[in-house]
């Protein structure tokens, strides 16, 4: 019986010794991957200084950056830091825990890479104010845990990507302030958790789609200065718990609905998450 105890006393340090490995192993890669893509940038900015790798600097404790209990880091949050450059460098696939994206206010262009989409458990990401250009990624129809995504205040083109509607736990879609061109999807179904659709100040065109009347939680639609048509949509009147909307500067035809009173049709700028601070406890 003794020799068991000590068997076990054995084996439980061999796998808390190997779990502390495999943590310390998995939070080192995501810090060196953080370290290459400082080192890409065309000017690190405030990360000069805020991003130093040393023994007695716990990454975890980096400005912009949260760990789990593991010490995965799970939270990245740059805003305001002067920083320019691309994503390109970005290596996704090590941050496998990563549910925060968050740069904002900085000087990053080019486009946002395909390997966006891995980021399995991402709940959060804000790319506002950059220069990025190109389209907006296909594989970001895969982030199936987002519930914010906002891409306001950049340069970006194509299409919204017709995926988008499957983002089931989405709460906020802000893409406002680019230049998306084509339509706005049609089924709209599947975002009825949706409360946030802001895509003013693009060059969207055809019709407000009909199954917006689907979208029972949302609070707040903008969809000034686009290049939209057509009538506007009397199911949005269906929508109880709207309680603002924008629809200025587009080509609407007919009378505008009743339901559309002058406490509801506002005429206000563009909808971002501008507001939120780099703390978990701004987003749900």
């Amino acid at each position: 019986m003794h020799h068991l105890k000590l068997s076990a006393l054995f084996l439980l340090q061999f796998l808390c010794f190997f779990s502390t490995l495999i943590s310390i192993s998995c939070t080192e890669s995501e810090v060196q991957a953080l370290l290459a893509w400082k080192s890409s940038l065309k000017d690190p900015g405030c990360l000069t200084q805020k991003w130093s790798y040393n023994i007695s600097n716990d990454p975890c404790r980096w400005e912009g950056i949260q760990c789990s209990e593991a010490g995965s880091i799970t939270n990245l949050c740059i805003r305001a830091c002067m920083t320019d450059g691309t994503l390109d460098k970005f290596n996704f696939s090590s941050f496998p825990n990563l549910t925060r994206l968050d740069i904002a206010y900085q000087n990053f262009h080019g486009e946002i890479p395909k390997e966006i989409g891995t980021l399995s458990n991402l709940l959060v990401l804000s790319l506002i104010f950059n220069n990025l250009s190109g389209e907006i990624p296909a594989t970001i129809s895969n982030l199936s845990k987002l519930t914010h995504l906002d891409l306001s205040g950049n340069q970006l083109t194509g299409s919204i990507p017709k995926g988008i509607v499957n983002l089931s736990n989405l709460y906020y879609l802000m893409l406002g302030q680019n230049n998306l061109t084509g339509e706005i999807p049609t089924s709209l179904e599947n975002l009825s958790n949706l409360e946030l659709l802001e895509f003013s100040y693009n060059y969207l065109t055809g019709i407000i789609p009909r199954s917006i009347e689907y979208l029972t939680r949302l609070t707040f639609l903008g969809l000034s200065t686009n290049e939209l048509n057509g009538r506007i949509p009397l199911e949005i009147g269906n929508i109880t718990a709207l309680q603002q909307v924008v629809f200025s500067y587009n080509n609407f035809i007919g009378v505008v609905p009743p339901f559309l009173t002058n406490d509801l049709l506002i005429s206000r700028g563009p909808l971002t998450m501008s507001d939120y601070q780099c703390s978990a406890e701004s987003y749900r």
